[in-house]
């Protein structure tokens, strides 16, 4: 997580490593030995989409999705650059979430008034920024799950998610997956799984 010089203290001096550590003990616990999870692949700190290019060349065929997040003074920004898959291709191979954090401080703060410090009000707001990045997490290994898998009974985990959030912000990703769902039938969500699980067996050698 690249955080700016504008940004408060809390931001620059907590943020990125609690998040780090955070979405690692997140990952360990709710995707387990089915995702492998790496939150320093890059010795570079300014990762950003040339870095995903420059990963994506060497593992084409891999389903990866690499997430590189940014906060400003004003925005909070996640990338997710997606590749080697199905559910990637529906995607357009990237999702991107921009957040006014600033605009949400100000409305939180106008609404408890002087009884938050301003230190716990900065807390909070970087609990939700790294929950709703958990929250993103499982929106795409539902979707791979359900495009890419091979279980026709996968049970979406997005809605068990719980933790520090705005329900207006799992409000949004639930729509989100609504709109996708729209586009997407589920007769054309099976017809996909199928598709991949053929190809899985002809690069296996179970194929004819």
């Amino acid at each position: 997580m690249q955080i700016t010089a504008g940004c408060p203290d809390y931001f620059q001096t907590e943020l990125a490593a609690d998040a780090e550590s955070q979405i690692k003990k997140f990952a360990n616990s709710v995707f387990q030995e089915r995702v492998r999870f790496y939150s320093r692949f890059f010795d570079d700190e300014n990762i950003f989409d040339t870095n995903a290019a420059q990963l994506q060349s060497i593992i084409p065929n891999v389903p990866c999705v690499m997430s590189f997040s940014k906060v400003t003074r004003r925005c909070a920004y996640f990338h997710y650059k997606l590749w080697g898959s199905q559910s990637a291709k529906l995607l357009g191979g990237h999702l991107d979430v921009e957040l006014p954090w600033r605009e949400l401080a100000q409305q939180v703060q106008g609404e408890v008034g002087a009884s938050l410090a301003e230190d716990d009000l900065y807390e909070m707001i970087g609990d939700w920024l790294t929950t709703l990045q958990k929250i993103y997490a499982v929106f795409l290994l539902d979707l791979y799950a359900l495009v890419d898998g091979d279980n026709p009974f996968y049970v979406t985990q997005l809605e068990g998610v719980n933790g520090g959030y705005r329900r207006d912000w799992k409000r949004n990703i639930f729509a989100r997956w609504r709109c996708f769902c729209t586009r997407f039938s589920r007769s054309e969500l099976r017809r996909l799984m199928r598709r991949c699980g053929s190809n899985r067996k002809r690069r296996s050698g179970g194929g004819n």
